[in-house]
């Protein structure tokens, strides 16, 4: 019988580990993972859209010692690589949310976790008390429900609130419309996420007594369609964490994102989940994705002739139309 862990030391690439993912995750859990919005174009771009561009190396360089820590919001991490919010993380691993808290704190990152975690944030904290976590949000129709969300991932030692700003409504995904697998899946975990909400809130009361006792559906009725920059300027009233808006994809929402006092953009075309056409931008298993990440980084600087972050140029990345034939 092979173990977990030889799994894992013959996995030596990302995509090995997606090929991995596919074999061992049920058929639902595994297209909920991977799904996407309409045709899909956007998330294929996504894959493809860093291979478009082109490296100009230096040579003769010392890359004997090659220093990539640096700080993010003030926070020290040991390289440029953070982790991103994944929703319900429990289907891949009975700790979820808890295990990926615990590979970023041994790698000395960033973890995001996402307002579906499966755990509550005080659990998560505690299995990985010196990691630095922040956490990621919507601005909610009941205001109550975010500021619930907030104050208790204050209590629980996060640094930092992500709001998604792309999801006005959810997605068209089509995985999930296909067939009733996916969710019969979900009702195995939905219990769950009760951690996550305040039992005291009478809108969560009413749904529960309504028969949506995972508060699935109530959270689908929570996104906002009329949602503005306001609630940016509303939620900078509420906290004094630093305040991160993931989805950003162009040059005026930048900016608008600036006058309302955000204190950091996250480029995301949310993996192509949410509207599809825009350009695209296990605990062991996941601090091993990340040594890989970190290693390739490594690797890569010292190919290029970089033994720090500051020797890394703009000119040094182009796009691949730059060599393209001009007949």
């Amino acid at each position: 019988m092979t173990t977990t862990k030889e799994f894992v030391g013959t996995l030596v690439c990302i995509q090995d580990y997606e090929d991995r993912a596919k074999e061992v995750l049920p058929a639902p859990v595994f297209n909920f993972y991977i799904d996407h919005a309409d045709e899909g174009q956007t998330m294929k771009d996504c894959k493809k859209a860093f291979k478009r561009y082109r490296l100009r190396p230096r040579v003769l360089k010392d890359v004997s010692n090659r220093q990539f820590s640096t700080t993010v919001l003030g926070h020290p991490v040991s390289f440029p690589i953070c982790i991103s919010p994944t929703a319900l993380q429990g289907f891949a691993d009975i700790e979820g949310d808890k295990a990926t808290a615990r590979a970023a704190e041994s790698l000395n990152t960033i973890m995001i976790v996402s307002h579906c975690a499966f755990f509550t944030f005080e659990d998560i904290s505690l299995a990985a008390p010196s990691a630095t976590i922040w956490f990621q949000i919507h601005l909610y129709k009941d205001r109550n429900l975010t500021r619930f969300f907030i104050k208790h991932a204050e209590r629980a030692g996060f640094k930092a609130v992500v709001v998604t700003v792309d999801s006005p409504i959810m997605g068209n995904r089509r995985n999930m419309k296909r067939g009733d697998e996916t969710m019969t899946a979900r009702k195995e975990y939905r219990p769950r996420m009760m951690n996550c909400y305040d039992p005291n809130n009478p809108e969560v009361r009413s749904a529960i007594a309504n028969g949506d006792i995972a508060l699935w559906d109530y959270l689908q009725e929570q996104l906002v369609t009329s949602e503005t920059w306001d609630g940016i300027k509303w939620l900078r009233s509420i906290t004094k964490l630093p305040i991160v808006v993931k989805g950003i994809l162009t040059g005026d929402s930048a900016r608008e994102a600036i006058q309302a006092g955000v204190d950091a953009i996250l480029v995301s075309a949310h993996g192509g989940r949410q509207l599809d056409g825009v350009l695209a931008t296990g605990e062991n298993g996941v601090k091993k994705v990340l040594e890989i990440v970190r290693d390739e980084f490594s690797l890569t600087m010292a190919l290029t002739g970089c033994s720090k972050l500051d020797d890394i140029k703009a000119s040094m990345v182009v796009h691949e139309s730059q060599y393209l034939s001009k007949f």
